[in-house]
């Protein structure tokens, strides 16, 4: 399969020339059929204008076209005189800029002036009787550092003194006298000081004690910390710290005193002191 127009060699179905890119006839689709014969194209006459001339054909199926028409109606071929049209050189003349230039011959180029020799003058003459300094004593004079000059600075600020950080130191008091509390659990326990009682006491942040007196409670009616005691001039005080069953006093031939909350109450020895289910006896 070839091109009808250049005669390049074509695939089989090719829809274009990819030499002169126009289309395919449909008759050189591969089909049973004897190729086509091409019709012979018309040439224009001279001294007509070209591409314009009466009954003009197209060059690809022969098909007539119109003096204006640009492309084919049947195959889309480019008319001839379009074509001319474009590939017809240029008119603009393109100058050579670098002839235009005029270059001066070498003969016309004047030489360049030769160099003035300047005479040097005479170093001036010293002054009479002046002596010129050794040059040590200019060199000393020069290399001579001058005294420091002291600049007055601000004085920086005294430093304070670092303040007291650390926490006071507890003195422990003088031992007192001793009380014995015989709890009914079978517990006994010797104090001498102030102190607390109760399932799990802990004292308050910033409080200190001198002992921890912890109940074995299993019903629980017993708070964690539900009193706190002490001494005052050898006698044993107690308070209540807001205990859920509160604190019951019962001194011997006394009816029962029930202690208000955070107030100290004065026991004497033998003394019962009930905390919920459980009691403890002072002595």
């Amino acid at each position: 399969m070839r091109c009808t127009y250049c005669g390049t060699e074509l695939p089989v179905g090719a829809l274009f020339c990819g030499e002169c890119g126009r289309a395919v006839a449909q008759a050189q689709l591969p089909t049973g059929r004897l190729p086509r014969v091409p019709v012979p194209v018309a040439r224009p006459v001279a001294g007509a204008s070209p591409g314009r001339t009466a009954g003009e054909r197209c060059e690809q199926c022969g098909s007539p076209m119109a003096a204006d028409d640009i492309f084919c109606g049947e195959c889309g071929h480019v008319s001839r005189a379009v074509s001319d049209t474009f590939s017809r050189p240029r008119d603009t003349v393109v100058i050579d800029r670098i002839e235009a230039l005029a270059i001066p011959e070498a003969d016309d180029v004047e030489p360049a002036p030769a160099p003035v020799e300047i005479a040097a003058e005479p170093p001036a003459s010293e002054a009479p009787g002046t002596e010129a300094a050794p040059a040590e004593e200019n060199s000393a004079t020069a290399a001579e550092p001058k005294p420091p000059v002291a600049l007055n600075r601000p004085q920086s600020p005294p430093f304070a003194e670092a303040g007291d950080i650390e926490a006071t130191r507890i003195v422990r008091k003088e031992a007192g006298i001793r009380f014995v509390l015989q709890f009914s659990t079978g517990e006994s326990f010797t104090v001498y000081g102030t102190g607390l009682v109760g399932r799990n006491p802990k004292p308050e942040p910033g409080e200190y004690v001198d002992q921890v007196v912890r109940v074995l409670d299993p019903s629980r009616s017993v708070s964690k910390t539900h009193l706190e005691f002490g001494q005052e001039d050898g006698t044993f005080w107690i308070a209540d710290r807001f205990s859920g069953n509160g604190t019951i006093a019962r001194e011997p031939e006394s009816p029962p005193v029930r202690c208000a909350p955070n107030t100290r109450h004065r026991i004497s020895r033998g003394t019962r002191v009930e905390i919920g289910e459980q009691f403890f006896i002072v002595s």
